[in-house]
């Protein structure tokens, strides 16, 4: 009897172990602040959780659903929700993926770049991030952003400051936010309109004392961090180095959110 008990412990603590390995149990970790932003290894990729993917759907799944897509399925999901885009020769972005361009607006909102030149190498991206952000575009649009103007997506061997490790800028599927352009051409600039910038503070905690601008700018980030669309976000809250923009980072196979 007590050999038997033995067995069926030993085989349960074995059936408990290689389901953290195989991704069966998995922990939702808010990573602490301090932690650098690209101190992760890449995961090879987790099913899809109940309600990532709508029943009978053939458009692009929700959330970080959308970081654990294939290059063939990632655009077939594209163009069922109709986005207009471009195939960027992978030997002209290598470390990407599923390389694109996107030459017209998502959903009435545009994404330019801070320089303007619509073939710059930062105006490629991987299909992925482009998923995202056309989920983004409804919290955009609510709160009456017509475009976004960023310092780059992809970044040719990108290198985290001070690691060394590669960045997610490398593979296209991040982006640096510098301001969003409201339908009446107002400009809010991360630098000049993101008041409080207190070092670790929460940039989705609620605050009285903020004007429309910092509002508007905040509601846009949190609500893409609410739909789980970006797996790191960085704000000025971070570091010094992020004062002037906000990084959004696609983050495939990991079960984690930064938010800084």
């Amino acid at each position: 009897m007590g050999r038997t008990r033995h067995r069926f412990v030993f085989l349960v603590g074995t059936l408990v172990a290689a389901s953290f390995l195989m991704g069966w149990v998995t922990d939702h970790v808010r990573l602490p602040p301090g932690l650098d932003d690209d101190a992760f290894e890449e995961g090879c990729g987790l099913p899809l959780r109940d309600g990532e993917r709508p029943a009978g759907a053939t458009t692009a799944p929700r959330g970080r659903g959308i970081g654990i897509l294939e290059p063939a399925a990632c655009a077939e999901a594209l163009r069922g929700l109709g986005v207009e885009f471009e195939a960027v020769p992978s030997n002209d972005a290598a470390g990407v993926a599923a390389p694109i361009r996107l030459p017209a607006a998502l959903e009435g909102v545009r994404i330019d770049t801070a320089g303007g030149d619509p073939r710059s190498v930062h105006t490629v991206l991987d299909c992925r991030l482009a998923l995202a952000l056309q989920a983004w575009t409804t919290d955009l649009r609510a709160l009456g952003i017509r475009r976004i103007e960023h310092a780059s997506m992809y970044r040719p061997n990108a290198r985290v400051r001070g690691s060394g490790r590669v960045s997610g800028h490398a593979h296209g599927l991040a982006i640096d936010v510098m301001a969003f352009i409201l339908e009446d051409g107002t400009r809010l600039s991360v630098l000049g309109a993101w008041a409080d910038r207190a070092r670790g503070a929460d940039p989705c905690a609620w605050r009285d004392d903020v004007d429309g601008a910092t509002r508007s700018m905040r509601s846009a980030v949190c609500a893409a961090v609410q739909r789980d669309l970006f797996q790191i976000v960085l704000t000025p809250h971070h570091d010094e180095a992020h004062a002037n923009h906000v990084h959004l980072e696609v983050r495939p196979g990991v079960d984690w959110v930064y938010v800084h």
